[in-house]
């Protein structure tokens, strides 16, 4: 699997490829050249597209560009380095001491995975290399192990090359003097050798002039693991590292931290502090340092706890914001309670209804203003004492345990009943009292509510007084109508029967003509009877009324060979438009027959020549279906200012509808009624002169 990873070679070539990343081979290259061929290595990697390396600053602590396999991307590289210090990706690495590998959202096309390589060599980090890879990858494993791999490698050689070159050329221009003024400087330090040797620090004597040892003390030797004598006269230089300065300045610092060379390699931080003495002509200085391996590891723990504490620090301040916001919306919502509950004392406290408040024992905790109005008690008597006050011995006792019976099984009450007031005089009252639970559902108090209705109960008993009378009334009526039903009906008839038998009888012109005048006033007066006592008689028709389903076009087919002969009799032409035989009602037969049959009668006696038509159909209005059946005229017509008095009883239209027709106007108003008994409404739509159409709705029956 690891084989298909790489372009262009076998596992074996690129392992080969990065043994050639030797100190020996770059050892004549330049510090780019160093560093560029190390990155170059990690293209080898199959969906490596830049390897980009961030170098420290040991002053600042802060990373900062240093080269790439792809310049032209720079910025964008720059850009995506940043945004993973600020997401904290980089301190994460740091802290793991171990690649790590991070999702990239597209910048400039480089959408894919990164790896963060952190470089460490013996006196810690050096830098950080950025790894592209795209998103083709699959297995990122083993890419991550090759680059663990070759990041040691690359560290090392990279951080070794450039120290070793410069310590070379620091070596070439003072060899020769060295080597002359070694003896010398040798001769003047004996007496100072006990000395040193017994300081438990580790002390070079360096000569000013050529920068080479001329003596040491054990702990020196000790500390960088060797023997005195091979420290004497070698560069000094060369054993020390300043983090930030290749070349140490000696008259700028006398004190300052760095590194330490081992002889086994390996690099030990130090603090070396410096002094000059001057033995004759030949000034030495004596470069002291102590190992603070112990230090730098606190200080290390130091900057973790720092980076924690400030992590935590952050959490726990969004911690906070969030519960300062969720307390000032608590706030909020506490500021509208409040002022809910302050609403809700005003509403109660200025009630039209009296409020009383009471514990489970029925003793009173609240009252207010309405009921010191209503029962004389003010608000500090009848606070603390018991709901009894008010008994007027009107409710029996069984009543009274009914009551109390109600509340405790936590249902509500509701009655009427005499109470007393504080002066004596009773009232009545119609009480509602409910538990008032708490969150918990438990009962603690009882809420009653009281209103006076002492003078509904006076209009109540006038109404059932009235009602007693208006009902006797209406006996009297009915014996009444049903008297002059019988008392106006026979003798009208007798006059009508003789009349008939008169004119069937006489020869003489003008004594017919007088008989068939007393035959046609008896029927007006007769058509006048029946209207009134039909009138009357409807508000008490409904409880007699029988439905059932009729179909209407049915019915108007009948209507209309029933009653085809007043229109011919007047030489009118009378239609009959039926588009729907499937509707149907739910009416009273003889009382819908009857009310078509008042408007068509009108629609026949107003109007002298033309047609009168009768028409079906449905209509959806106000939300409903409607079956619709229209009777209209060729008539005188009426005035629209006149629409709605046309169906009030005992009234017609002047204009147009003159004295000059007979009638005592219950026609349309009976119609109307009848049409309003089964649920309908009746309308209008009339001009002068041009005829009158009248519509009436019933609801459809599907």
């Amino acid at each position: 699997m690891m084989k298909a990873l790489f372009k262009n070679s076998e596992y074996d070539a690129l392992f080969e490829k990065i043994c050639t990343y030797t100190s020996n081979a770059l050892i004549n290259k330049s510090d780019y050249e160093i560093i560029l061929t190390g990155l170059k290595v990690y293209l080898n990697i199959e969906a490596c597209f830049s390897a980009t390396l961030f170098s420290i600053d040991h002053h600042t602590f802060d990373f900062y560009y240093r080269t790439s396999t792809a310049l032209h991307l720079e910025e964008s590289l720059k850009i995506i380095f940043e945004q993973l210090i600020n997401s904290g990706a980089v301190a994460e690495t740091i802290n793991f001491s171990d690649i790590r590998e991070y999702p990239i959202e597209d910048n400039d096309g480089l959408g894919g995975y990164c790896l963060l390589v952190p470089l460490f060599v013996p006196s810690g980090i050096i830098g950080m290399n950025l790894i592209l890879l795209d998103r083709s990858v699959k297995e990122r494993k083993p890419i991550i192990d090759l680059c663990r791999l070759f990041s040691n490698n690359f560290a090392a050689i990279t951080h070794s090359c450039i120290l070793s070159r410069e310590l070379t050329e620091l070596s070439e221009n003072t060899e020769q003097k060295i080597a002359l003024r070694t003896s010398d400087i040798s001769k003047n330090t004996r007496e100072l050798k006990k000395i040193l040797d017994s300081i438990q620090t580790g002390i070079l004597i360096v000569n000013k002039s050529s920068g080479l040892i001329v003596d040491v003390n054990f702990l020196a030797a000790d500390i960088i693991g060797t023997r005195k004598k091979n420290l004497i006269g070698q560069k000094g230089d060369d054993y020390f590292f300043f983090l930030g300065n290749k070349d140490y300045n000696r008259e700028s610092k006398t004190s300052q931290e760095g590194l330490l060379k081992r002889n086994n390699g390996k690099l030990l931080p130090i603090l070396k502090t410096e002094v000059e003495v001057s033995l004759g002509e030949t000034i030495l200085v004596l470069e002291s340092f102590i190992d603070i391996s112990e230090r730098k590891k606190m200080e290390d723990e130091l900057l973790r706890a720092q980076f924690e504490l400030e992590r935590r620090v952050e959490e726990r301040t969004s911690q906070l914001s969030a519960a300062n916001l969720k307390l000032e919306e608590e706030m909020l919502a506490r500021e509208k309670a409040e002022a809910d509950i302050i609403k809700l004392y005003w509403a109660v406290a200025q009630s039209p209804v009296a409020i009383v408040i009471t514990d489970l024992d029925g003793v009173v905790e609240y009252v207010n203003d309405k009921f010191s109005e209503m029962t004389g008690y003010k608000f500090e008597e009848t606070v603390g004492s018991n709901a009894r006050i008010l008994k007027s011995g009107d409710l029996t006792s069984e009543s009274y345990k009914s009551l109390w019976d109600t509340l405790l099984a936590e249902k509500e009450w509701q009655g009427e009943y005499k109470n007393r007031k504080k002066n004596g005089d009773l009232y009545w009252a119609s009480t509602h009292i409910s538990p008032i639970r708490n969150k918990k559902g438990e009962i603690t108090h009882y809420l009653g509510i009281q209103e006076d209705i002492t003078e509904k109960k006076l209009m109540l008993d006038e109404l059932i007084v009235a009602k007693n009378r208006a009902e006797e009334s209406a006996r009297v009526k009915s014996s009444l109508l049903a008297n002059m039903s019988h008392e106006f009906r026979t003798p009208l008839i007798g006059v009508l029967g003789f009349s008939q038998l008169l004119a069937a009888d006489l020869k003489d012109d003008e004594q017919l003509e007088m008989a068939r005048g007393i035959n046609q006033a008896g029927n007006r007066l007769l058509d006048t009877l029946d209207g009134v006592l039909n009138l009357s008689e409807l508000s008490s028709m409904e409880s007699s009324l029988k439905f059932g389903k009729i179909n209407v076009a049915e019915l108007l087919n009948e209507f209309s060979a029933t009653h085809l002969n007043q229109a011919i009799e007047k030489n009118l032409e009378m239609k009959l438009k039926i588009t729907d035989e499937e509707l149907f009602v739910f009416a009273e037969r003889d009382l819908l027959i009857k009310s078509i049959s008042k408007i068509y009668d009108n629609a026949i006696k107003y109007t002298t020549e033309g047609t009168v038509t009768i028409s079906i159909g449905r209509k959806h209005d106000f939300e409903k279906d409607w079956v619709i059946i229209k009777i209209s005229d060729t008539g005188i017509g009426i005035a629209e200012s006149d629409h709605e008095i046309i169906f009030e009883a005992f009234r017609q239209v002047s204009e147009g509808y003159t004295r000059d027709f007979e009638g005592c106007g219950l026609g349309l108003t009976l119609s109307k009624a009848m049409i309003e008994l089964m649920h309908g409404r009746i309308t209008i739509a009339s001009q002068l002169s041009i005829g009158s159409e009248f519509t009436i709705w019933l609801p459809v029956l599907d």
